[in-house]
């Protein structure tokens, strides 16, 4: 690494082909410690003189023929087949004699630089990169990597022009399906990739989805929540009841609050906060907000996503969830996620940092016990009335030491 004080914590191979039983390393990520900051370095091989003349020429009479740019649609194994025949076809009418080796570093390139996405092509090979983001060229892109020591990331990768950000947010549209008619583009790759491009902004993310959720069927099955208490918060959110989450460790919060929100109507227009990517709906209209950076614009983000009217809002484990919740302008289905250990300490959250009104609009509170890989129920509770000059707050156990009580809200919808 060129910079001083730098302090490499590992290295892995990103992308190796395997050609004729020989593998051929084309990048290799490092991750270091540079005063203090996590960076994640991607190093690239570069092509010979020669090697480039070929690239070079190739490109040319690729872009010459794909005026259309109906080429760049292919998948990776068609366009790998079109850019043999053209590196083939090429190097004869070049008589041009290259090698295995050469061929294969060529066709990484054009693939990278016209069918894939550029300069980001490297992260899409690393599994435990789940999220990309680009605020804008000139800016180094962001990563948030899977292993928790290092998280949110910045990257050695910098969109250094319009046209380079063009390629890649051109090519994440072409190779998306299409989710919802929008000023922004949203859609989905295949494998879950979310991808997101706002060309107004400059900018793009991508979310990598490693599975579904656990459903509510399956959260019985393992013994995570009775029947009878499944069958009460079915309707309940059947009904738009909204619901906090507490207790056990953030990503099980998150778990039950996406298992949970399957439940709800899938006609819902949904906006998902969350810190790392992780929350997926089966939503056709829903709007996944990551919020991990620059704290200070997240006021502005949530404001601008709550003006879209959502029917549903899930905010996961964000800092500025207060935010999330004093920018709801109308009663809306909502699942929100709080560190709070047991019942005395979330209703001390609530009436220290959430507006008045937004309690009200509270339904039940779902505790969750610490257990091994996943999240399960252990309390429910009813809030029944608030009264907002005294913060007196009425709960009602509905679930708690194990017995299921009848509830009150349910008899009032009824």
């Amino acid at each position: 690494m060129e910079e001083t004080n730098v302090q490499e914590i590992e290295t892995y191979p990103l992308v190796v082909f395997n050609y004729g039983g020989n593998e051929i390393k084309f990048a290799e990520a490092t991750i270091c410690n540079n005063s203090n900051e996590l960076k994640y370095c991607v190093n690239e091989i570069e092509l010979e003189e020669h090697e480039s003349d070929i690239y070079y020429e190739i490109l040319k009479r690729i872009k010459k023929i794909d005026k259309e740019k109906n080429l760049r649609k292919l998948s990776q194994q068609d366009a790998f087949r079109f850019i043999d025949y053209k590196i083939k076809e090429t190097c004869h009418e070049m008589r041009e004699d290259i090698s295995t080796q050469e061929k294969t570093r060529i066709k990484y390139f054009l693939y990278k630089n016209y069918f894939g996405f550029g300069e980001i092509e490297p992260l899409f090979y690393d599994k435990d990169v789940k999220y990309i983001f680009c605020e804008r060229p000139g800016l180094p892109i962001y990563i948030f990597h899977k292993n928790p020591r290092y998280g949110f990331m910045k990257t050695n990768i910098v969109l250094r022009s319009i046209r380079e950000y063009k390629l890649i947010s051109e090519n994440l549209k072409l190779k998306s399906k299409k989710l919802r008619e929008s000023p922004d583009f949203f859609g989905i790759l295949e494998d879950k990739q979310v991808v997101e491009v706002s060309d107004s902004h400059r900018e793009f993310s991508i979310t990598r989805f490693s599975k579904m959720p656990t459903s509510p069927r399956d959260m019985v099955k393992l013994k995570l929540i009775r029947r009878d208490v499944l069958v009460y918060l079915y309707r309940i959110i059947k009904n738009r009841g909204s619901v906090l989450i507490i207790g056990g460790n953030s990503s099980q919060r998150i778990q039950l609050a996406n298992s949970l929100a399957l439940l709800t109507d899938k006609k819902l227009k949904a906006v998902i906060f969350e810190k790392t990517p992780s929350i997926i709906l089966p939503h056709n209209d829903a709007y996944y907000k990551v919020l991990p950076l620059y704290e200070k614009k997240h006021k502005h983000v949530i404001k601008e996503y709550l003006r879209k009217n959502p029917e549903l809002v899930i905010s996961a484990e964000i800092e500025t969830n207060k935010q999330t919740i004093k920018n709801i302008k109308h009663k809306c289905q909502t699942f929100i996620t709080i560190e709070a250990n047991d019942l005395d300490n979330a209703i001390k959250i609530l009436n220290n940092e959430v507006p008045a009104p937004w309690i009200s609009y509270i339904d039940v509170i779902v505790k969750i016990k610490e257990s091994i890989g996943w999240p399960r129920v252990d309390e429910i509770y009813e809030i029944t009335a608030y009264d907002a000059q005294s913060k007196m707050l009425m709960i009602s156990p509905i679930f708690y030491n194990n017995v299921l009580r009848k509830s009150k809200l349910l008899s009032q919808q009824s």
